[in-house]
């Protein structure tokens, strides 16, 4: 987190996880995973677990505008796709955690692992727009 010093609040999250030389596109799908996921990561009921299609939209314009200039036209074709290749790793790594006796990821429960891999391999299949219109 970076703070205002003199307004002693949050202005900015830094994710260190995906800092990696590269494509830009693994910051936009590990971003969107996270800001588009209308459930809790460990959430247990299934039917609770959908991906905001409205929020990747304004997820996606907010991205555009600032990185615009940093993409090519390639990469910029490929942001849905990150998104889906992104919740797809973050998958096998609850897996992998999982089957590995839970080192990694923090835990609220046991299974925490197991079932954060099965939430994130159901986005493709509940993705959708909101109810609120």
């Amino acid at each position: 987190m970076l703070f205002d010093t003199e307004r002693h609040e949050v202005v900015s999250a830094l994710d260190f996880g995906t800092m990696t030389e590269g494509t830009p596109l693994y910051d936009f799908g590990d971003g969107c995973c996270s800001a588009c996921d209308e459930a809790e990561e460990s959430e247990r009921n299934w039917r609770k677990i959908s991906f905001s299609l409205e929020k990747f939209q304004v997820f996606s314009e907010g991205y555009l505008h600032s990185a615009k200039s940093i993409l090519d036209e390639k990469e910029r074709s490929f942001l849905a796709e990150s998104v889906l290749l992104l919740a797809l790793e973050l998958a096998l790594r609850f897996l992998e955690d999982s089957l590995r006796g839970d080192v990694y990821f923090a835990l609220e429960r046991p299974d925490d692992s197991l079932v954060r891999a099965g939430g994130r391999s159901l986005w493709p299949k509940t993705s959708k727009r909101s109810s609120r219109r």
